[in-house]
Order: C-alpha cells, then structure tokens, then sequence
C-alpha cells in the first residue's frame, strides 16, 4: 500500500508540476514573445512612415532646388544675350577689340540687372515653379 501511496503522490506532484508548467511558459516565454514581435512589428510600421516622409520631403526639395536652377541658368542666360548683343552691336559700330571689351565690363556674363519686365517674369515663373512644388508636396 506504501508503493500505492508514493506513486500516487509523485503522480499527484507531476501532474501540480505540470499544471504549473503551462501558466509558467505563458507568462516567461509566450507573452515576451509575442510583444517583442508586437514591437517589431510597429517598430517597421514607424520606420516605413518615416521613410515615406524622408522620400516626400526630398521630392519637395528636389524640385524646389530645380525651379531654383532653371531661374537662374534663365536669368544667367539673359545676362549672357545681353552681353553679347552689345558687343554685336560695338562691333557693327565699328567699334575696336579693346574699346568693345571695356564696354563688356558694364554687361556681366551672369548675375546682371535686367530690365524690370524681364526681371518680374522671371520672378514669376520662379515662384509659379515653387507653388508648383508645393502644391505636389501637399498632395502626396
């Protein structure tokens, strides 16, 4: 009867142990598990959306940066035809190499001052360019 009573009582103890078991593992393995990929999972979520924001934000200043360029390769350009008009029209004057060549001096080949009308549609369409953009921008 004596081997009766210890089997039942190691059967009773396996049996506590192994109901034990299985809160056990839930709490120490399955719950940090499961919210370690929980975290994981919103940690990707944020970082798409934050690489969604970089890539939108780098679309806005790229076109910035090129309404920025065209203007001034445009107004540059206006600069250069300017210049070149008017040592055409020394030359054609009758002008000399070296008088025609200070006269160049007054037209610089960028960066000069233009005539208002011209100066104003310039400024226009750099900021149309930029409205544009912005414009893009909101709607992505």
């Amino acid at each position: 009867m004596a081997d009766a009573t210890d089997t039942l009582k190691y059967a009773a103890a396996a049996a506590l142990l192994m109901a034990g078991a299985a809160p056990a593992y839930y709490y120490i393995m399955y719950i940090p598990q499961r919210d370690a990929l929980a975290r994981q999972a919103q940690q990707a979520e944020a970082d798409k959306g934050r690489m969604a924001a970089d890539a939108r934000q780098a679309r806005y200043d790229s076109c910035i940066s090129d309404a920025t360029s065209t203007y001034s390769v445009s107004w540059d350009s206006n600069c250069n035809t300017r210049r070149e008009n008017a040592l055409r029209s020394c030359k054609n004057y009758g002008g000399s190499d070296k008088s025609c060549q200070k006269l160049l001096e007054a037209f610089p080949a960028s960066n000069c001052t233009l005539p208002f009308e011209l100066s104003d549609r310039l400024d226009k369409d750099l900021a149309n360019g930029k409205q544009l953009c912005l414009a893009e921008f909101k709607a992505s």
